[in-house]
């Protein structure tokens, strides 16, 4: 492949499902530590319709509208992605560039990794519990040489949203734990020195309780509306994330590591988001 121009020598999506926005009312030291030293969040950025984890999940990885990648619930959970999708995956776009990229996807809900990341590309994938998974993934991030790409995806506030109601106080400490989770896989990236020259990104799929207080899907704000967090070398800490939604997340991360952009994605790179174009 030709030379890539990287902004960034690896790229860590750190993902929760399901807790929409109410991250502001939420204890998250992890993230907020991180956000204040080297980046930017918006409380305000919309996910997919419908708002439901394969299809807003795939959206994200694939960079394109639910409409477009085909895939719900139930198809993730039985049918394997596609590999000769015309909406490729930022890991797919990731391995066709470069052979020797290390991607790792660590997922609590299965279908992700099933369903929604493809197979065949020598993508290091786990999936478990929660607290299982985060064992699992500071592991590897201990033993692996290096990586390239990283996503970490649990499912806490969904689960907790579902059985107590969203935006309620288990909903809302929840998203506590959930960053306390993130909290060890930071450590673990920062205790190989990888902090200051990677890009981290917080990310949710969607929220939930406006239509039904304990389900989501539909296009109430309460069920669309997300946080959306960026940081690390080059991330212009004024930049405007106005109109940013849940796919634009795979253009970012190509962008990132000098990746091509699909044609066919919808995703689009926030123009402001980058001060500089490359650091290595």
């Amino acid at each position: 492949m030709s030379e890539r121009t990287r902004i960034v020598k690896r790229v860590f999506i750190l993902g929760m499902d399901g807790a929409g926005n109410w991250n502001e009312e939420a204890s998250t030291p992890n993230m907020d530590r991180i956000i204040k030293q080297a980046g930017v969040m918006t409380q305000h950025a919309q996910t997919e319709l419908p708002t439901i984890s394969a299809e807003c999940w795939g959206a994200m990885l694939h960079g394109v509208t639910p409409d477009r990648h085909g895939v719900n619930n139930d198809i993730a959970a039985a049918t394997p992605f596609p590999q000769d999708s015309p909406y490729p995956s930022f890991f797919r776009v990731a391995r066709e560039a470069d052979a020797a990229m290390k991607l790792a996807s660590f997922t609590a809900w299965a279908p992700i990794n099933f369903g929604l990341v493809e197979d065949g590309l020598d993508i290091y994938k786990a999936s478990a519990s929660d607290a299982e998974l985060t064992r699992l993934a500071t592991q590897y991030l201990r033993d692996i040489d290096d990586i390239d790409i990283f996503y970490f995806a649990i499912d806490l506030p969904d689960a907790a949203g579902h059985r107590y109601g969203y935006s309620t106080a288990e909903h809302v400490q929840s998203i506590g734990a959930a960053d306390e989770m993130f909290g060890q896989v930071l450590d673990a990236i920062e205790a190989r020195e990888w902090l200051d020259d990677s890009l981290i990104l917080f990310v949710t799929d969607h929220g939930g309780g406006g239509a039904v207080a304990t389900g989501h899907g539909s296009g109430h704000p309460m069920d669309q509306t997300i946080f959306w967090g960026c940081a690390g070398p080059g991330v212009n800490r004024s930049a405007r994330l106005e109109g940013l939604t849940f796919k634009d997340t795979a253009a970012v991360v190509a962008a990132a590591l000098g990746l091509p952009i699909p044609a066919a994605w919808d995703a689009r790179l926030p123009e402001d988001l980058f001060m500089r174009e490359a650091i290595v």
